[in-house]
This record gives structure tokens, sequence and C-alpha cells, in this order.
């Protein structure tokens, strides 16, 4: 998948500056870098125009997302390797063979099944020594106190595995007229 040409992002520049930073230090296999970043907030607040800013005209990019109805098994991993969702490290497999991609998006989290997200944590460490870079949407706001994306983001938090950039709604005074 190739992103768009070009995205236009508003008062946003921080935490484009936060996404690339990480994004280049993932790529150049930085010792320490985090496989994962977490991209947060409410609906609407501009989670995936940040992430689509931040990959514009990259052409290594796999990009899945989560759907609200009647969520499969594996629904979202199924997406990425239909034959090897059961298996994190046949996922890992599957995404490294051919060199690509460099950037693995998961968008929509909180819709995701539970069994993928029960692998979600192992797939990221899978990936921890390829230069792969995952990066996540979900809305923090539509979590559940149970729903099992908080207890994988404990997991990787634990680990130093995941950054997060939490994004508010933007001042009045930011947006366009």
């Amino acid at each position: 998948m190739t992103v768009a040409s070009s995205v236009v992002l508003v008062g946003r520049d921080a935490e484009q500056a936060q996404l690339d930073t990480w994004l280049a230090a993932r790529s150049a296999q930085v010792p320490g870098t985090p496989p994962a970043l977490f991209v947060t907030g409410e609906a609407g607040v501009g989670k995936t125009a940040l992430i689509e800013a931040a990959l514009v005209g990259r052409r290594d990019v796999c990009w899945v997302s989560a759907v609200p109805w009647h969520p499969a098994p594996f629904g979202v991993l199924s997406q990425l390797t239909p034959d090897a969702v059961h298996d994190p490290q046949a996922v890992r497999a599957s995404l490294t063979a051919t060199g690509r991609p460099s950037v693995l998006v998961l968008d929509d989290l909180q819709w995701a099944d539970n069994d993928s997200l029960s692998l979600l944590a192992p797939l990221i460490d899978a990936l921890n020594s390829d230069p792969v870079a995952v990066i996540t949407a979900y809305r923090a706001d539509e979590l559940p106190r149970g729903h099992l994306l908080r207890r994988t983001r404990a997991q990787l938090r634990h680990r130093r595995q995941f950054v997060e950039i939490a994004l508010d709604p933007l001042p009045a005074s930011v947006l366009p007229e």
C-alpha cells in the first residue's frame, strides 16, 4: 500500500515530530527503540491523519483496520496473513519474507477481536528484532475496563515495547475557519 502523496495536518507539529523521530529510529534499528507506537484519542481527533502524514509516499506500509460490526476470530490478523493467524512467529515470517512491510498499521483497535488482540503482544515481541515498525490507533474512551487492549498495553508497557502519543482535541484557535 502506498499512502496518499499529501496530507494536510493542522496543529499537530509536535506529535508528527515525535512519530517521525520514532519511525526513523525504528527504521534504522536504533537499540532501545520500542517496536510499537500507539496513537490514541477520541473519535475525529486526527489519529489516522497523523499516521498518514508520517507515512506519506511510503510504499512499504501494510494497513489493516478492525471493524465495529461482528468481529470475526482473528479478523484483524487474518487481513495480514490468512493462513498464519494463530502463530505470531508465522505472522512475522509472512510479513518479513519479502522484506516488506517495514511499517505495519493496525487501525481502530478498540473494535478488534479478542483473538487478534491476544496475539498482539507476542507479535510485537516477534517483530522486535526486525526493521518493522508497528503503529496502532485506537479510541481510549471506547475501551471498557475489561477490554483486552488494556491488558495488552500493560504487558507491552512493562516490557518497554511501545511508546504512546495521546491526541487531545485541538483548541478552537488552531482550527481553520
